[in-house]
């Protein structure tokens, strides 16, 4: 495999000054591989800053021999193949239209989550507790063979979170929260043992919901704007 700081090269060669929409996506990939936010080098930023240099150049700045500048140009061209993909570079220059929509909405998503993002930066922690509390077995496995783990992922990210609130009243969430902790005189008994009927029902709550509110026992839930919702608090 080639070092992506000279794969970089041949393919802006490549590239035709007409062709402005591989181009444009070509200077964010360059971009986000000279920022080096991938990488976990103590002095990324003077190997960056020398990289198309010769290896003694940058071994004299970096005050290393040359064969430890091979090294960390192995290594930094490993991780960030790691993020941005080994066949990311071809695809620019000469994937279809499909391939290149892919890359832009990729590099939307590198943009605003650097990779050096954290599990405990992204879930809930006691979502991340109960996971570590009961995973019995410390093993590898392909992604593609994590779907339903990945969707479940997906919906309990503080960020999807943070949409599904956007999708509700939140004074009625912290109102019913008050009920749960009996910390309001206003509801009987009953009314606060039908919340946690609902909350510890097995299956879909949907079949035990009357007719008329199977709609609002959908997810996600969503509360009808003329109703208090979308009021888009904890998302942009």
């Amino acid at each position: 495999m080639k070092s992506i700081f000279v794969k970089l090269a041949l393919v802006r060669d490549i590239l035709d000054a007409s062709e402005t929409e591989r181009l444009a996506i070509f200077s964010r990939v360059s971009s986000y591989v000279y920022k080096g936010d991938y990488a976990d080098y103590g002095k990324k930023d003077i190997f960056l800053s020398c990289v198309n240099s010769s290896d003694s150049i940058v071994g004299m700045k970096l005050g290393i021999a040359v064969e430890a500048v091979r090294k960390i140009r192995s290594r930094m061209s490993l991780q960030a193949y790691s993020v941005i993909g080994e066949e990311t570079l071809d695809k620019i220059a000469t994937g279809t239209i499909t391939e290149l929509d892919e890359i832009r909405r990729d590099f939307d998503i590198l943009e605003k989550n650097p990779v050096s993002v954290k599990a405990e930066m992204l879930f809930p922690g006691e979502f991340l507790s109960l996971i570590r509390k009961y995973s019995l077995v410390d093993s590898e496995y392909n992604i593609a063979d994590c779907k339903y783990e990945l969707a479940l992922l997906h919906w309990m990210s503080l960020k999807k979170i943070g949409e599904l609130l956007d999708n509700i009243d939140v004074d009625r969430m912290q109102y019913l929260l008050k009920v749960i902790n009996n910390e309001t005189f206003s509801v009987t008994t009953g009314d606060r043992a039908n919340i946690f009927r609902v909350i510890f029902c097995d299956g879909d709550i949907i079949k035990y919901a009357k007719t008329e509110d199977k709609d609002k026992f959908m997810f996600p839930p969503k509360r009808p704007e003329k109703e208090g919702g979308d009021k888009e608090l904890f998302t942009v």
